[in-house]
């Protein structure tokens, strides 16, 4: 994220007061606050490389809304037209540790399928790369999961949102040194 161009907006739920810890670390209540990027070009990914990255503790691992925690997401509705980067608590089988969701031109869904390595108070670092059509999740440099033959994904006239998904599935934890890259890092 470049501040000097891509001037974001903190939404913060008003009801739980604090929206910044005292490291400057962002942090999210689980229950309404996000951050929230104007639209821009430099999250249309479509078939190209990408790296989406940060430093994540999560304060619970049980789903805070609907089994998935957005980390990342993008798109105009919750229902059909969004992709995310998400931790799934196992509500939903086949939605089960960390995982990519994109409901649009591609549908679709891979997670790492367990919460093997996983624990809520531990930072880590997290990152969704891609390179040609192939997608790697890995945690603190190691790749947890892959999945081959991804296809677009999709480009939405939209914000990005950190730590939401069209106000459905709310993050609970911190994040820090958030970053989107247009190469494979």
């Amino acid at each position: 994220l470049n501040a000097d161009i891509n001037q974001g907006t903190w939404n913060e739920d008003t009801s739980t007061g604090l929206a910044i810890s005292e490291k400057s670390r962002v942090a999210f209540d689980g229950t309404g606050d996000f951050l929230e990027i104007p639209d821009s070009s430099d999250w249309d990914f479509g078939t190209g490389d990408f790296t989406m990255e940060c430093w994540i503790n999560f304060s619970q691992l049980a789903d805070f809304d609907g089994g998935l925690q957005a980390i990342f997401s993008r798109g105009t509705g919750a229902g059909a037209d969004y992709w995310m980067l998400a931790y799934g608590d196992g509500t939903y089988v086949s939605n089960t540790g960390i995982g990519v969701v994109d409901k649009g031109q591609s549908s679709l869904e891979t997670f790492q399928g367990d919460q093997d390595g996983w624990a809520a108070g531990t930072w880590y670092h997290l990152a969704l790369a891609r390179d040609g059509s192939d997608i790697w999740i890995y945690r603190d440099g190691v790749a947890i999961h892959t999945y081959g033959s991804f296809g677009t994904l999709t480009n939405y006239a939209s914000t990005l949102q950190i730590g939401d998904q069209n106000d459905i599935r709310f993050f609970g934890g911190q994040m820090d040194e958030i970053r989107f890259s247009d190469s494979c890092r």
